[in-house]
């Protein structure tokens, strides 16, 4: 396994042993889409279901979440507990210790928008979009989006809080 893959390995593992991370990234979105879809789950907004436009929301919630949240508190925390001037200290590039924090969050998300979307498809009978792959090309783009923005919370924030913030 390479380095970029060992770190990786590493923080999904740090990520997948807090237990206030897994609820809030996984429980907490079908929590509140099993609740709205009760509620409302019978309404039609422009010819869709509630619930058809509600769980494609809460992906994109994820999805901001894990950019802003996940990847940049992380790096942010690392920075002021001085984790990453120690890894610095270390043979690893860079880049391979951005890279890991994306890939780790990558999966997260990826993680949490198949929990999401499998709990709505079998809650409330979504209708899956007519075009997968553009669907999967549209979240890749927007992963691409994202992310940098976490990377850059990160590096403007000089401590946890601040990152929080931004």
């Amino acid at each position: 396994m390479t380095a970029l893959g060992r770190l990786a390995w590493m923080e999904i593992k740090l990520f997948f042993r807090e237990r206030q991370a897994m609820f809030w990234t996984f429980l907490f979105p079908v929590l509140m889409i099993w609740l709205f879809g009760e509620m409302f789950g019978k309404e039609k907004i422009g010819g869709m279901s509630f619930s058809d436009a509600y769980v494609p929301s809460w992906v994109a919630v994820n999805l901001l979440t894990t950019s802003l949240f996940t990847i940049g508190t992380t790096l942010s925390s690392y920075r002021q507990t001085g984790v990453l001037r120690r890894l610095q200290a270390t043979p690893l590039q860079s880049w391979v210790i951005l890279a890991s924090h994306m890939a780790y969050g990558l999966l997260v998300f990826v993680v949490s928008a198949l929990v999401i979307v499998g709990f709505g498809a079998a809650a409330f009978h979504l209708d899956m979009p007519k075009y997968p792959g553009s669907t999967i090309i549209a979240l890749a783009l927007s992963v691409l989006a994202l992310f940098p923005f976490g990377l850059f919370a990160a590096s403007l924030a000089k401590n946890v809080r601040a990152a929080a913030a931004i």
